[in-house]
């Protein structure tokens, strides 16, 4: 089977399908892979799937979430309309990730609606035609609140406490500074003793290997962060401070070595020929947010779309901003997220440059 970019888009149709149902539903995405091939079929002018193609939201949607707002709904019948047509059969009629990412225009409504009665009985269906609006109407996003305090009012209780409040800051400023000498002292000593191990004039193989050793106990699986078929990723704090992750390849006879050291060279290869806010070596797990009751509670549908449209800008700029392209054949929700619900596209051990 032929490696292209074609394999990335159907990953990303199934992983985006999984970001919504909250779980890998290999039925749903057999049944829409195939759906979206007879669409294709018989309709071989567009490359997404028609606007009567019949897409029932309750089938797509995480239960554990509130059924999200009309605006949201769209936006979720959108991307999945995108990812049907990544999942099709034929990897010829599946769309480029730059199509994707430009058909992926989410709304994000942040005007509000007049505050007047009328626009405020309106129905939705009457306010749809304007997008961007927020507010209390049926089925609007509500707006972000911002509270105002009379100025008058906050200037009269800040005037008496502002001496004190000088004097505290003046006082903690200088046990801070203070502090911060010591650090900085104490810092400037270590680094001096170790050099700046990210350049290659102050790398040193040996100390950097101790370190590593010191900071993830020998490798110990209370630091293991990620464990794949090549190897397990730990994670580990230098004594200068850097949080770095360190990839230990498995044990295995000669002929695995060898390619797991391929792989590992392929991985290297390509983060070195990457820049892109959205792809990074570190990574989360998504997955393992979904599978857990209240983390994918807290991962709501507006992070949910979020994490979306990073993974489509981060591949469409793989494939079509960056040269040569790269193609990365293993595209999961394992591979991807950071404590803020960032999507981070990383894992290139078997990453290819066209």
């Amino acid at each position: 089977m032929k490696v292209d970019e074609r394999c990335d888009v159907y990953s990303f149709g199934v992983l985006s399908m999984e970001i919504l149902i909250g779980r890998y539903d290999g039925d749903l995405i057999s049944s829409l892979s195939s759906l979206s091939l007879a669409s294709a079929s018989a309709s071989a002018s567009t490359s997404f799937p028609n606007d009567n193609q019949q897409i029932l939201l309750k089938d797509v949607i995480d239960q554990r979430l509130s059924p999200p707002v009309r605006q949201v709904a769209k936006n979720v019948v959108s991307i999945t309309k995108l990812a049907c047509a990544c999942l099709n059969g034929n990897p010829q009629l599946r769309p480029t990730m730059q199509q994707v990412a430009q058909g992926l225009t989410l709304e994000t409504p942040s005007v509000p609606i007049p505050n007047i009665k009328e626009f405020h009985e309106a129905s939705f269906d009457a306010l749809s035609n304007n997008k961007g609006l927020c507010g209390n109407a049926t089925g609007l996003m509500p707006c972000v609140v911002v509270h105002r305090k009379s100025t008058k009012v906050i200037i009269f209780i800040m005037l008496p406490l502002f001496g004190l409040i000088l004097l505290l800051f003046i006082m903690v400023g200088s046990f801070l500074i203070l502090c911060q000498k010591k650090r900085t002292r104490k810092s400037e000593s270590m680094e001096a003793k170790l050099g700046d191990i990210f350049t290659v004039w102050g790398y040193n193989g040996r100390i950097l290997y101790e370190n590593i050793i010191e900071a993830t106990e020998d490798f110990s699986s209370n630091n293991c962060i990620g464990s794949g078929g090549y190897g397990a990723v730990y994670k580990a704090v230098l004594p200068i401070g850097e949080v770095v992750a360190a990839k230990k390849l498995h044990q295995s006879e000669d002929s695995m070595i060898s390619n797991n050291l391929i792989a590992f060279e392929s991985e290297i290869h390509a983060l070195s020929e990457i820049r892109h806010r959205n792809i990074v070596k570190l990574r989360g797990s998504l997955r393992m947010v979904l599978s857990n009751k209240d983390k994918a509670m807290e991962l709501d549908w507006e992070k949910r779309l979020n994490v979306v449209k990073r993974v489509t800008n981060a591949l469409s700029y793989m494939h079509h901003g960056h040269s040569p392209p790269i193609i990365h054949p293993d595209i999961s929700s394992d591979n991807f997220l950071d404590l803020d619900y960032v999507a981070y596209v990383s894992d290139f051990r078997i990453a290819r440059l066209l």
